[in-house]
C-alpha cells in the first residue's frame, strides 16, 4: 500500500472492519469496538447518538495504524504484509521493471476481489498532516492512484494498484530492483524490500513525493522545502476490496 537520504517504508493496511497491519493496532481497534458495543447495550442511546459514536470510532480506526510508507535517512524500503518471496520475478517493458505482490488482511488471507487504494495520508516527521485523500466515497474510486517517489538522480519509483487486480505493483528503472537486502532484519509477519541498483547499493536521495489519480496530480511536495527537510516523511496507504 521509507527512500535515500530518506528511506521509504511501506506497510499496506486497510481501515477497521477490513484489514489492519500491526498487532498492537488490531488489539486497540478490537478494544474500541467492544467498548462501543457495551455502551450501546447498557446505555441504549438514541439512534443518532449510536451513528455518531460509530462514525467517530470508524474514523479513528481508519487511520490509527502504522505508516505504510516512511521516507527517512537510508534507502527506499517497501515493507508489506504479504506472503510474496519471489521478488526476482519481475516484468520488463519500455525500460522499466515491475514487481507485484498480494497484500494480506488481518487474518493473513489474500484478497478475494479486486482492490483499490482507499485512503492516503502524507505526514511530516514532526507529525504535521501535509495531505489527506479519502477515496472510498468517490464514484470513480477504482481509478488508479499512484504514489511516486522522484529521486535527485532523475529516477522514479511508482506504487499503485492496477484497476481490476488484487495486487499492488511497484515499477522502477530496468537497472534497479526492489529486493530484500542481505543481512538486514525483516519485520515479523511482513516482507521488506529495498530500492537498489544491480550491485545492491541502496543509498539514494528522494527529491519529491507526488500523489496522482487518473493522470491528475493531487499532491506534490519537495522534501528539501519542508522544515524537517523530509526526514521521516510518512506516506500512509490503506486499501479495500471493491
Amino acid at each position: 500500500m521509507y527512500i535515500f537520504n530518506h528511506a521509504l517504508k511501506t506497510e499496506l493496511v486497510c481501515k477497521y472492519g477490513y484489514r489492519v497491519i500491526a498487532i498492537t493496532v488490531i488489539q486497540f481497534s478490537m478494544l474500541l469496538f467492544a467498548g462501543a458495543q457495551s455502551r450501546v447495550e447498557t446505555q441504549k442511546p438514541k439512534t443518532g447518538q449510536v451513528q455518531k459514536t460509530q462514525s467517530r470510532e470508524k474514523i479513528q480506526n481508519e487511520h490509527d495504524t502504522p505508516p505504510p510508507v516512511i521516507v527517512t535517512t537510508g534507502s527506499l524500503i517497501v515493507d508489506a504484509n504479504t506472503k510474496k518471496s519471489d521478488w526476482s520475478n519481475v516484468l520488463g517493458s519500455t525500460g522499466r521493471r515491475t514487481v507485484s505482490f498480494l497484500p494480506l488482511d488481518i487474518h493473513n488471507a489474500e484478497p478475494s476481489k479486486p482492490i483499490y487504494i482507499a485512503h492516503i495520508k502524507v505526514i511530516d516527521g514532526s507529525g504535521d498532516l501535509l495531505f489527506r485523500l479519502d477515496n472510498d466515497k468517490n464514484t470513480n474510486k477504482d481509478k488508479p492512484i499512484i504514489v511516486t517517489a522522484k529521486l535527485t538522480n532523475g529516477e522514479v519509483m511508482n506504487l499503485t494498484v492496477v484497476k481490476g487486480t488484487l495486487e499492488f505493483t511497484m515499477d522502477v528503472p530496468d537497472h534497479k530492483q526492489m529486493f530484500p537486502k542481505a543481512g538486514e532484519p525483516t519485520p515479523s509477519k511482513r516482507q521488506r524490500v529495498k530500492y537498489m541498483d544491480e550491485q545492491n547499493n541502496d543509498v539514494f536521495t528522494v527529491q519529491t513525493i507526488e500523489v496522482s489519480k487518473d493522470s491528475q496530480l493531487l499532491y506534490h511536495v519537495t522534501l528539501s522545502e519542508l522544515p524537517s527537510e523530509g526526514f521521516e516523511l510518512k506516506v500512509m496507504v490503506w486499501w479495500e476490496e471493491l
